[in-house]
């Protein structure tokens, strides 16, 4: 099996002394296309305002911008150059200098198993003495488009994250890092490691990025104790590695099928009077859409504290997809609510996780959510006609419903969502009865995981 390595070099200066302090995260996901292909999909989030060359500068939402890069292949023998690595600025938070964008491409698979990496400097000025005073990252994905033993392609997990966390020193925190697999495979993550996984040409975030600070593999969850002594305030890189076993997973010898990089940052701010923080209301772990169709994500935020209201809700969004302003939640009017709207095409089938979180007038921000939502020309859907009771049926009191649906699904445990199973009555469009997905009354006939 032969071995490739892909090198993506970004120059955005002349020279190493005037690299600029700028980078403030990302993550890289891929998939099979067919014709020899994978499409490689990238999310990058720099500083709003770029001292670099220009054309670097995000401006205007929607504006395709080259990052004076190359993507390379140091171990292809024709051509190492494969092409100027482009980024499309999809959000832009002028109050946090920070932008954020993504993009899609193409490209001909040179063997069956290969790493596509993008390492460069320089990180914003971080803090964390873990890290010793890391400059440099490294994103990457590792690709094996082997066959599986189930004879499929393998498909990278995807995931994403706004660009930083904020939190208070003296709080006890737990962090969700959003991760999901297009095969149903078992998801697992962990602190980079290493040469292969940490930037080596400039010092890199590697292992964890702050004292207090843990990582739950299975879970994917990151509990962050900042009343820990060694806290210190300041931002922290965080280098996390996702990866993807087949099922049933057995720590010892299962084999990763791929790994994903995810890359952000942790803002630790001085201790503060309270540790009450701002809540996202019930965040959908994901949704699906067909092509052509609109979508609508209502976001709603309420304060932890009554005396500190909602600031704001930021987002990091889908190329395409329109956001309404801040508006009064009117059955609540302490709540505040934002709604993302989205039409994609065909291009756009597959996952895209879309991230949010809402700030206080205290500073405090609720933590991200985020919710994937999935472009499917045949999403997964209810059977009517093989469920029961069936349509048209006159419920009884403790009938056991079953539902049957068009592909697999999967129960989420108690940590990983809020979904929730309800009855509506259609003609005033009003919740009868709901239940948790998780919940022990529910039982699902698939692998659980």
């Amino acid at each position: 099996m032969t071995f490739i390595w892909l090198r993506i070099a970004m120059l955005l200066l002349a020279t190493y002394g005037a690299f600029g302090k700028h980078f403030r995260g990302g993550s890289m996901s891929w998939k099979p296309v067919g014709n020899n292909q994978i499409e490689l999909k990238y999310q990058v989030s720099f500083t709003a305002t770029i001292d670099s060359k220009e054309g670097d500068e995000c401006t205007e939402v929607g504006s395709e911008l080259e990052a004076n890069a190359d993507i390379e292949c140091p171990l292809c023998q024709e051509d190492e150059r494969v092409r100027t690595m482009m980024w499309i600025c999809n959000d832009l938070d002028l109050d946090e200098d920070s932008a954020y964008g993504q993009y899609t491409m193409r490209y001909n698979i040179p063997a069956d198993e290969f790493e596509i990496k993008y390492d460069n400097c320089c990180w914003i000025p971080l803090e964390s003495p873990l890290t010793g005073g890391a400059k440099g990252w490294k994103m990457l994905t590792r690709i094996d488009v082997t066959p599986r033993p189930d004879g499929r392609i393998n498909r990278s997990p995807v995931s994403a994250s706004l660009p930083t966390e904020k939190f208070y020193r003296g709080c006890q925190y737990e962090l969700r890092i959003p991760a999901s697999d297009p095969d149903n495979d078992a998801v697992r993550c962990r602190y980079a490691q290493g040469a292969g996984e940490c930037s080596t040409e400039f010092p890199g975030a590697c292992g964890a990025a702050t004292a207090g600070l843990t990582i739950n593999a299975k879970g994917c969850i990151l509990h962050f104790d900042t009343s820990h002594p060694d806290v210190t305030p300041g931002k922290h890189a965080v280098n996390v590695i996702i990866e993807d076993f087949l099922k049933p997973f057995n720590k010892k010898t299962s084999q990763a099928l791929s790994k994903v990089s995810l890359l952000f940052l942790l803002d630790v701010d001085e201790e503060s009077d309270t540790c009450a923080k701002p809540d996202i209301i019930d965040p959908p772990l994901c949704k699906t859409v067909r092509p052509g169709n609109t979508l609508e994500l209502v976001i709603v935020a309420e304060p932890g504290d009554a005396t500190k209201p909602i600031k704001t809700i930021t987002t990091q969004t889908p190329s395409g997809m329109t956001e309404s302003g801040m508006t009064d939640d009117p059955t609540d009017p302490n709540r505040k609510t934002v709604t993302l709207t989205w039409t994609p095409t065909v291009a756009d089938i597959g996952e895209h996780p879309v991230c949010y979180s809402a700030l206080d007038y205290g500073s405090y921000t609720s933590g991200q959510s985020c919710t994937f939502i999935y472009v499917d020309d045949d999403p997964l859907h209810p059977l009517p006609e093989t469920s029961t009771p069936a349509p048209g049926t006159v419920i009884v009191k403790d009938d056991v419903w079953t539902i049957r649906f068009s592909d697999q699904i999967q129960q989420p445990n108690k940590k990983q969502s809020s979904a929730f199973i309800r009855i509506v009555e259609v003609v005033t469009n009003t919740v009868i009865y709901e239940v948790a997905a998780s919940d022990a009354s529910v039982y699902f006939s698939v692998d659980r995981n």
